[in-house]
Order: C-alpha cells, then structure tokens, then sequence
C-alpha cells in the first residue's frame, strides 16, 4: 500500500474502531440494564456483539501503520471484514427473524432448535474464521489451493468442519421453520 494511502487510512480506521468501541460498550450497557430473556433473538444480538467486538481485536492490527509487515493481502484482511460486515449481517438478519416470526405468523418455533441453530453457526463461523489471523505470523499466501507447511493445511482443515458446522445450523434452521409452519397455529414445539 502506498505511504499516502496509509497515512490516510490509519487515522479513519481509528476513528471508526473508537466509534465501534462506544457503540459495543453501550449496547452491552443497555441490554444489562433492563430485564430480558434470554430467548434466540437476544442470542443473536450477543452474537453480534461479540463478532463486532472481535472485529475491533482484528483491526487493531489493522491501525498499525508503522508497522513492519503490513497485514494488507493476507487472511487478516479477510477475517476482519467478514467479522465486522458478513456476519454482523447475517445475525442481524436471523435475530430479526426470531424476533418477527411469530409475530407475522402467528407461529412459535421451538426454541431448543432455534438455539441449536445459533450454536452451531456461531461455533461454525468461529471455526472457520478463529485460525486464519493467528498463521499471519507465519506469513500464508492468501490465494494458494496447496500449501507447504502442515500448520496452513490444518487450519484449512478446521475451516472447512467450520463451513460444514455453518450450514448444519442452517439446515436446523430450516427444519425450525418447517417444523413452527407444521405445528398447531401459537404453540411452541
């Protein structure tokens, strides 16, 4: 990356991770300071905090400008958008859907399979997500389908129980929504 570019882009990415930090800290202060339940969309909403507080971990690497080996190009890069933009969608996404599904139809979805979904994604995407900035040290080529030292093609290998994991806990969800439009109309399963 050019030194203009870097002189511009650590700046803005503090100032982005200072506001995302104050954002986590008073949502966490606001879902600790009223009584919830802890029922599947409040665990997607913890979810959410938690990937974006992970993201924060990720881009402060990402504020060294100095540095000597930047982490542009590498798995880093990836990791950290995909925590802050991917997923903080995508639980988003499905803690709305448990929030307004029964609502809109008047069904209830089972909540052991509504949890179950949310663990099997969270660990899933931890999975996969967990190794790729801890080999940054070991300098991996981001684009490469083979790999010399065993270590890459490890973490490989957990990345890829992580995407089975993943889509495990979306066919749970699917089975969550077959079985809530199946069942008697408002009772849970």
């Amino acid at each position: 990356m050019p030194d203009h570019a870097l002189r511009v882009t650590g700046p803005v990415a503090m100032v982005i991770a200072m506001s995302a930090g104050a954002g986590i800290r008073s949502w966490i202060a606001t879902a600790w300071s009223r009584p919830t339940q802890a029922r599947v969309p409040m665990h997607w909403v913890l979810g959410i905090i938690g990937l974006l507080a992970a993201s924060l971990y990720t881009s402060e690497r990402l504020l060294l400008v100095g540095a000597e080996q930047s982490p542009h190009n590498t798995y880093y890069v990836v990791v950290h958008s995909h925590y802050a933009i991917s997923l903080g969608a995508i639980f988003a996404f499905f803690a709305g859907w448990y929030y307004l599904f029964p609502k809109l139809t008047g069904r209830l979805y089972s909540e052991a399979l509504g949890r179950l979904h949310f663990w099997l994604t969270l660990a899933g995407v931890g999975l996969i997500l967990l190794p790729l900035p801890l080999l940054l040290a070991l300098e991996p080529p981001q684009r490469f389908v083979d790999y010399s030292q065993e270590l890459f093609t490890r973490a490989n290998w957990w990345a890829s129980v992580g995407s089975y994991l993943t889509a495990g806990g979306l066919i749970v969800f699917a089975a969550a929504m077959l079985h809530a439009w199946l069942a008697a109309r408002g009772r849970h399963g």
